[in-house]
């Protein structure tokens, strides 16, 4: 490599080690870039914050304004992206701020978007320490639950798609409920793009972990409702992972679909 690099010249170790630990350096950026997990409305509001810092003023108002169209899509009121929604409204009343120390305009909506972020995630935690197997010690934070499973009953989130839907889980898991079961089954039909597919999964997975307890405790219609979940997530692919289905979903969607006799389906 080195007489190809560095023709004429004696070789130097140094040199090739030197271009090595750059090129990887910049296949380590590349990888960041080429698979960047984070979801447009991270990246949105981080390239604003970059442009604003730059005092690029124009091109700032130009992305804050696309940021804010983004924000206000009701497919970013699920718990993935919520917490940057109250990133966005934070930012906005500090901006506000700036023109003058009187307007508050944006501070609620900051507040409740975080506070959105905050039940939904804490719930969604709770749901997935769900059944006998875990192992999770809940009694610490249980007062703080209880005090949040009070709150979204009062209807205050009545509004945020990613409590709601989290809220059903609970319910359906800790209170062993068919009707919340229902209702989680129902709500999820119909609003399932409001969520970014991998969280979609776990969502039903929930759903489907309730429907295998209950066929365990001998409920067998329970196995019709797993297995019309099972085809519900596979329509909208949400059990396919880079174009895959696991074989551990395989294999339970062959089973439930041949126990309910579709056979053309399976």
């Amino acid at each position: 490599m080195f007489i190809y690099l560095f023709p004429n010249k004696a070789y130097q170790d140094s040199k090739i080690r030197y271009i090595l630990s750059d090129l990887t350096g910049l296949l380590k950026k590349f990888i960041a870039i080429e698979f960047d997990s984070h979801s447009d409305i991270q990246n949105q509001f981080e390239l604003s914050k970059t442009i604003g810092s730059l005092k690029m003023e124009k091109l700032f108002k130009k992305e804050w304004n696309k940021f804010s169209q983004t924000v206000e899509s009701p497919k970013h009121q699920n718990a993935s992206t919520q917490y940057y929604v109250y990133q966005y409204y934070l930012e906005a009343q500090n901006l506000e701020t700036l023109q003058s120390r009187k307007g508050y305009a944006f501070l609620p909506q900051a507040t409740y978007s975080l506070e959105s972020h905050f039940v939904a995630e804490r719930l969604r935690l709770a749901c997935l320490g769900a059944g006998p197997q875990s192992v999770v010690d809940h009694s610490k934070s249980l007062t703080l639950l209880q005090s949040i499973l009070e709150i979204v009953e009062s209807g205050v989130f009545d509004e945020s798609p990613a409590v709601i839907i989290y809220y059903y889980a609970y319910k359906m898991l800790f209170d062993n409920s068919e009707d919340f079961y229902f209702k989680l089954s129902k709500w999820l039909d119909t609003n399932w793009s409001l969520f970014p597919l991998a969280e979609v999964q776990d969502i039903y997975l929930l759903g489907i972990n309730f429907c295998i307890s209950k066929i365990n405790s001998a409920n067998r219609d329970f196995m019709r409702h797993a297995f019309d979940l099972y085809k519900s997530g596979l329509a909208k692919k949400a059990f396919m992972n880079d174009g895959y289905l696991s074989i551990h979903n395989y294999k339970n969607i062959l089973r439930l679909g041949l126990t309910q006799e579709a056979y053309e389906w399976t």
